[in-house]
């Protein structure tokens, strides 16, 4: 049967949505460079200061990034660097994943530990 405006409406059923309590917004702690290899902490200021990346949007400096993660990996793994681990950190559509080797199994840092 059809409703009529003079009915009264029904309450909506409590949902589970309804109990969750928003967190407040939790400020990240700020970076801690120890967790950098000593080699890392030199180049990232090289790669801050290098000129060729002023003026170029930070999707520049995140494939910079990518691509030296991947030349180190393929370094440390004594092999070359395939053109479709270039494309993909050139593209940014992807997360890469480093999983540490087994000769790093063990090795602790405060913030790190493999």
């Amino acid at each position: 049967m059809a409703s009529s405006y003079s009915e009264k409406p029904q309450e909506e059923e409590e949902t589970f949505e309804d109990h969750i309590e928003d967190q407040p917004y939790v400020k990240p702690p700020p970076f801690d460079i120890r967790i950098l290899t000593p080699d890392q902490r030199v180049e990232l200021p090289q790669l801050q200061r290098t000129k060729e990346y002023w003026g170029k949007p930070i999707r520049h400096l995140a494939q910079m990034v990518r691509i030296h993660l991947i030349r180190d990996r393929a370094e440390f793994e004594r092999r070359d660097v395939t053109q479709y681990e270039f494309d993909a950190a050139c593209a940014l559509d992807e997360i890469m994943y480093w999983v540490p080797p087994p000769q790093l199994a063990g090795t602790s840092i405060s913030t790190l530990e493999l």
